[in-house]
């Protein structure tokens, strides 16, 4: 384990790992499944799921199964924000609507 830093963690004084298997290391796996249409249920038990989807996805994509770059053509061809602002269903739908 590489020292980067200390973190407090239970009030005391930790090493914050930086090996590629370290928590972090679980997080970057899981950043290939924040898309995936079941991601709500395996993050239940697979918290660096969730900490990849924060990282990754804003919260309106989540459980969508969307590719981003269908919802950047959205945005971009539609001029529709796609980011924080319609909820996932009408992300669905936009999608799903013909010439999308």
């Amino acid at each position: 384990m590489t020292k980067l830093g200390q973190s407090e963690r239970n009030g005391q004084m930790s090493e914050v790992s930086t090996s590629p298997d370290g928590e972090f290391g679980a997080v970057i796996a899981e950043f290939d499944h924040v898309d995936d249409p079941d991601v709500f249920e395996r993050m239940k038990n697979m918290p660096a799921l969730r900490t990849a989807l924060v990282m990754k996805r804003p919260e309106n994509w989540w459980g969508t199964g969307l590719n981003p770059k269908v919802l950047f053509a959205i945005a971009k061809d539609d001029g529709i924000p796609v980011a924080w602002v319609p909820p996932s269903a009408v992300l669905i739908d936009l999608a799903a609507a013909p010439g999308s």
